[in-house]
C-alpha cells in the first residue's frame, strides 16, 4: 500500500522529499490508514508527518477517539493538533459550517507548519457516492466529475492519495497491519442522502459491475474533458462581458445570447465563491429572464441580485435601505447620516446649480432630507408627478431608487428629488441666500 502513496506523487508530478505533510485524521479506518501509510515512508522521504484532529462533539465516543489519536502521535512520536468544534448548532447547516471549520482548522496548521501538503482519506467509494449524490441533486458540469484528487488550495495542495483505492481494500489492509480504528455509528443510519447511496445503491451497482469504480473514473474523465471545452467558452464570455470589481455585472442582452446549458455554467463560474445548488442557479436565470425591467431578490443569506432593465447586478450580502432623515435648520453647518452629507452654506445665489445643490432662503428653515416613500409627489413645470414615475421615465435602477433621497420644505412640499429633478416651487422663492449641497456618496 505504500507504493500507493509514491505512486500518487510520481503520477501527478508532486515532490515527496524532505516535505511536510498534515494528516487529517478522523480515527476512522480510512484516515488512520492514510497516516499509518505516511508514517511509514517517513524515514525513507525525511518526511514531516503531521496529524490534524478535529472533534466535533456529537458522538459518545468522540471524546475515546481524540484520547486515541492523542495517545498514538506521542507514540510515534508525531506532532498533533486538536480542535473541538463547541460552538456550532445542530440543525441543517451543521455540515456547512463544520467544514468551513475544519478548513480554517488545516489552514492555520499549514501556516504554523509551513506544509506543502494537507492529505485526505477520501477513496474510490467515496468519490462514487460523490457522483450519485451530484447527479441526484444537480450540479455544474464539472461537479458531476466527483471529487477532485488535487486542488491547490492558498498556498498548499489538498491531496487525496487514495482515491482511486477500494473501501474494500482499506480495511483489509488495516486488519492485515493491525491498525486500530474507531468505526462511526452515523455511517449507518440511513436518514443521510450519502449514507442511503453507500448501503442501498452502491452495492448493486457492484453486484452488476464488478469494476464499477474503474467505469466511474471514466465517466469522471470524460467529464473533465468536456469541461476543458466548455470552460474556455466560459472563460471567452467572463473576460470578454463581465465586471468583476466590488459588484458582479454584465447584461442581459449579452448573457442570454448564450445557450441555457452555457448560462448556468457562467453563473456557476462567477458565483463560485457563494457555492449555489443548480436550483438557485436556474432560479437566478428564471429572474434574469423575467419580463419584470426592475427586480431585487436576495439568494439565500449570500447575495443580493438586482434586474435593473438590461443591467444584471450582483451585491454582496443583503442589501437592505438605509433610512435617511436629516433636519437642515441652520447655516454654514455639515449635516451627516450614514454616508450622506450636508452643508448648509450662506452665500447669494445667482448662477445656475449642480442637480444636488439647493438654492434657498434662510428665513424658510428648517428643510429635511429624506429617503423616499410610497406615494411622493413633485411639482413640476408640466404639473404634479408621483417620484415613481419620475423614476421610471428616467429608467432608474432598482437599487439607485433604494438610495433617492426627497428634499422637502417645512409644510412638507418636495423641493427636489436629489441628483434628477427641482420642483417648480424653488423657482418662485426670491432672495436665494443659502445653499445646500447634498452629497449622497455615489
Amino acid at each position: 500500500m505504500e507504493n500507493v502513496i509514491i505512486n500518487f506523487f510520481k503520477e501527478n508530478k508532486l515532490k515527496l522529499n524532505n516535505k511536510s505533510v498534515v494528516v487529517a485524521t478522523s480515527t476512522g479506518v480510512d484516515s488512520m490508514v492514510l497516516l499509518n501509510l505516511f508514517l511509514k515512508l517517513k524515514k525513507q522521504y525525511v518526511l514531516n508527518v503531521i496529524c490534524a484532529h478535529v472533534n466535533h462533539l456529537k458522538r459518545t465516543q468522540s471524546m475515546e477517539e481524540e484520547k486515541y489519536i492523542v495517545s498514538f502521535c506521542e507514540k510515534n512520536n508525531i506532532k498533533y493538533y486538536i480542535k473541538r468544534l463547541n460552538d456550532i448548532d445542530d440543525d441543517e447547516n451543521f455540515q456547512s459550517e463544520a467544514r468551513n471549520e475544519r478548513y480554517l482548522f488545516f489552514d492555520e496548521i499549514i501556516k504554523i507548519e509551513n506544509a506543502e501538503y494537507l492529505a485526505l482519506a477520501h477513496h474510490a467509494n467515496d468519490n462514487m457516492e460523490t457522483i450519485m449524490m451530484r447527479i441526484l441533486r444537480g450540479s455544474n458540469l464539472l461537479g458531476y466529475s466527483g471529487i477532485n484528487p488535487i486542488i491547490k488550495r492558498n498556498n498548499y495542495l489538498v491531496i487525496r492519495p487514495l482515491l482511486e483505492i477500494l473501501k474494500e481494500t482499506i480495511v483489509n489492509y488495516a486488519d492485515k497491519e493491525e491498525i486500530t480504528y474507531f468505526e462511526d455509528e452515523t455511517n449507518y443510519e440511513d436518514y443521510y442522502t450519502r449514507n442511503k447511496i453507500r448501503h442501498e445503491v452502491i452495492p448493486p451497482i457492484f453486484a452488476i459491475k464488478d469494476d464499477a469504480n474503474i467505469k466511474f473514473k471514466e465517466f469522471a474523465n470524460n467529464i473533465k474533458g468536456a469541461w476543458k471545452l466548455v470552460e474556455e467558452k466560459v472563460d471567452e464570455y467572463v473576460n470578454n462581458y463581465v465586471s468583476i470589481n466590488n459588484d458582479i455585472e454584465f447584461s442581459k442582452k449579452s448573457f442570454l445570447a448564450n445557450d441555457v446549458f452555457l448560462q448556468i455554467e457562467i453563473l456557476f463560474a462567477v458565483l463560485k465563491k457563494y457555492n449555489l445548488s443548480k436550483e438557485a442557479i436556474k432560479e437566478i436565470i428564471s429572474l434574469i429572464n423575467s419580463n419584470k425591467a426592475n427586480i431585487k431578490s436576495f439568494i439565500g443569506n449570500s447575495f443580493t441580485f438586482y434586474k435593473e432593465y438590461n443591467n444584471i447586478i450582483i451585491k454582496e450580502g443583503l442589501i437592505e435601505p438605509t433610512n435617511i432623515h436629516l433636519v437642515i435648520d441652520c447655516v454654514n453647518k455639515h449635516y451627516y447620516c450614514d454616508n450622506i452629507s450636508v452643508f448648509c452654506q450662506s452665500i447669494e445665489c445667482k448662477n445656475v446649480l449642480k442637480s444636488n445643490e439647493i438654492c434657498y432662503n434662510i428665513n424658510m428653515l428648517p428643510v429635511t432630507l429624506r429617503s423616499r416613500k410610497p406615494g411622493d409627489k413633485i411639482k413640476l413645470t408640466a404639473g404634479e408627478k408621483k417620484v415613481k414615475d419620475l423614476l421610471i421615465d428616467e429608467k432608474i435602477g432598482i437599487s439607485k431608487r433604494e438610495k433617492i433621497l426627497i428634499l422637502e420644505d417645512k409644510n412638507q412640499k418636495i423641493l427636489a428629488v436629489i441628483g434628477l429633478k427641482k420642483s417648480f416651487y424653488l423657482k418662485e422663492i426670491k432672495d436665494c441666500n443659502i445653499v445646500l449641497k447634498i452629497n449622497t456618496g455615489e
